[in-house]
């Protein structure tokens, strides 16, 4: 059994946050070199970190999260196997429409996890749904995924098999 969750970010965001600024950055850029302005070539830089900051949660097809019965996958950072993780605790936030999952790892980050082989330097400046929070601990932000995270978190102990506290 397999379940894969997606971010979720309407069209008309997606131009806003991502193409606009590009554009506007290549304006602001060729500006700032034909008028010699430094002010509008920093604003171009800014414009353009700020896309790739965003970029991944601009498609809806990239797979945020997934469960299978091997273990728990975390776009930008790995997979974790269900043996090492320890525990599970679910903080509901926003009333219910966002949420965190905070996982008390068997073992130390480091060791528990299994990195992504995609790790490049554009993701390690891109925005992230999870955080490194202590040597043995990590929360997830599920509150900007297609799903509920009421749902999320039904999922989760299904094919976990483990207890979830709230």
């Amino acid at each position: 059994m397999r379940r894969v969750f997606t971010s979720r970010v309407a069209a008309h965001l997606r131009l806003v946050s991502v193409v606009y600024p590009l554009f506007g950055a290549a304006a602001l850029g060729i500006a700032g070199l034909v008028f010699n302005l430094w002010s509008f070539s920093a604003l171009s830089a800014a414009l353009t970190l700020w896309s790739v900051f965003v970029w991944p949660f601009s498609r809806m097809d990239r797979a945020q999260l997934a469960f299978s019965s091997e273990g728990f996958a975390i776009d930008g950072l790995g997979r974790l196997s269900w043996s090492k993780i320890a525990g599970i605790r679910f903080e509901s936030l926003k009333q219910g429409r966002s949420g965190l999952l905070s996982l008390n790892l068997a073992a130390p980050v480091s060791l528990a996890l299994e990195l992504d082989e995609r790790r490049r330097l554009p993701r390690a400046v891109q925005a992230k749904i999870w955080r490194i929070t202590g040597a043995q601990s990590l929360k997830v932000a599920i509150g900007g995924l297609e799903d509920s995270p009421e749902d999320i978190v039904q999922a989760l102990g299904e094919i976990s098999g483990k207890t979830i506290s709230r």
